[in-house]
């Protein structure tokens, strides 16, 4: 994906929860604001989520998130508003929150992507799992 400036997006706080760039989780969205958010997404399809500092805590404020999250891609929705939400996201980017604020009753982020780092070395990266596959891959051919 290419990178994003400074674009708002709505935000799920995420409780026991980190969604990581390329992994797809079904989530259930049933707090206030988080079913907020996801109406609001409805419209671009896309959706940060931010992991929820304390495990405990209720309906989240700003200062209860941190501010490295993931842009995600809502792959589908199930449910309603009233008895909760069954969400498929899929995680695109990793972002850098800039701005965080409680919008009418939704919380909502400016963010930028992060870019990717790159910190295993060319030894570590020759014996991990996927090149190993594309090597046997190819040995087979």
């Amino acid at each position: 994906m290419e990178p994003i400036e400074s674009k708002t997006f709505p935000v799920l706080a995420a409780r026991n929860v980190v969604l990581f760039p390329g992994t797809t989780l079904p989530l259930n969205v049933g707090r206030p604001k988080s079913v907020a958010a996801i109406e609001a997404a409805r419209t671009n399809g896309y959706i940060i989520t931010i992991a929820q500092k304390h495990e405990n805590e209720g309906d989240a404020r700003v200062e209860d998130l941190y501010r490295v999250g993931t842009l995600c891609k809502i792959e589908k929705i199930r449910g309603s508003a009233e008895h909760g939400y069954q969400v498929l996201v899929r995680g695109v980017s990793r972002v850098h929150v800039t701005e965080l604020k409680d919008d009418n009753g939704m919380l909502v982020a400016k963010a930028e992507t992060l870019a990717d780092v790159r910190d295993l070395d060319d030894k570590t990266l020759t014996a991990s799992p996927t090149a190993s596959r594309a090597r046997r891959r190819k040995s087979w051919r």
